[in-house]
C-alpha cells in the first residue's frame, strides 16, 4: 500500500491489501471470521475497526394507531406492501402478505380482528447492516476500511504512521491470529482553514 493521506473531519476509504513480506504473494482471506484495523489516536488510545455487522434497522409504518414491523433488519423491510380494503381485518391482510412472502414478513402491536381503513401501507426506513471494514477480493488479500468524519477527527495528526490489521481464522484467542503491520503507510492532515 502506497502512503494514504486522510484529512481530519473528511470521509474516508482506504483499500488495504495484505501481502507476505516474503514472497509478496497476497494473502488470501477466505476464512478469515473477523479482521480488526487499529490505528492510533490522538488521544493515544486505539481506534478500531472491524467487519462485524452493526446497525440495521427494521423497516416500519404506522397507520390508525398499529405500527407493523418487518420481522428482520435491513432495506429489504422497505418493499413490505400492506393493502388494507377497509373488510379484512388486520390478522387476515399481514397472514395474507406473509404467506406470499415467506422471506421477508411482518408482525403488528395492534389487535388482530380490528379492520383498518382501507389504504395500502407501504413499511419504510429499514436499513442493511453495515460494518466499516469488509472484504472486496479474499483471494487476493484486498480489504476496505470505511473511516467516517468522527473516526477521521479523533486520529492523530502527522506523516508516517503506522497501523495494523488483525486477521483471526476461528474465535480469538483459540483460534489462528495473523497480526499485519502497515509501517509508515499513513499521513493526517488538519482539515482546518
Amino acid at each position: 500500500m502506497m502512503r494514504a493521506l486522510v484529512m481530519r473531519g473528511e470521509d474516508r476509504i482506504l483499500l488495504l491489501k495484505v501481502k507476505f513480506s516474503d514472497s509478496r504473494d497476497p494473502y488470501n482471506l477466505t476464512d478469515v471470521t473477523k479482521i480488526t484495523i487499529q490505528f492510533r489516536k490522538a488521544d493515544r488510545s486505539i481506534l478500531e475497526l472491524d467487519n462485524v455487522l452493526t446497525g440495521g434497522v427494521k423497516a416500519s409504518a404506522t397507520h390508525e394507531g398499529v405500527t407493523f414491523t418487518a420481522v428482520d433488519e435491513g432495506s429489504a423491510g422497505n418493499a413490505i406492501e400492506l393493502v388494507f380494503n377497509g373488510v379484512d381485518d388486520v390478522d387476515t391482510v399481514l397472514d395474507a402478505w406473509n404467506s406470499a412472502n415467506p422471506g421477508n414478513q411482518a408482525v403488528h402491536d395492534g389487535v388482530g380482528d380490528e379492520v383498518l381503513s382501507g389504504t395500502t401501507l407501504q413499511l419504510e426506513d429499514g436499513l442493511d447492516p453495515t460494518a466499516p471494514v469488509n472484504v472486496t477480493d479474499s483471494k487476493l488479500g484486498k480489504i476496505q476500511v470505511s473511516l467516517t468524519e468522527t473516526h477521521t477527527n479523533s486520529l492523530r495528526l502527522g506523516p508516517d504512521q503506522s497501523f495494523r490489521a488483525l486477521l483471526d481464522k476461528g474465535d480469538h484467542p483459540d483460534g489462528e491470529r495473523r497480526i499485519v503491520v502497515f509501517r509508515n503507510a499513513l499521513e493526517v492532515i488538519d482539515g482546518s482553514i
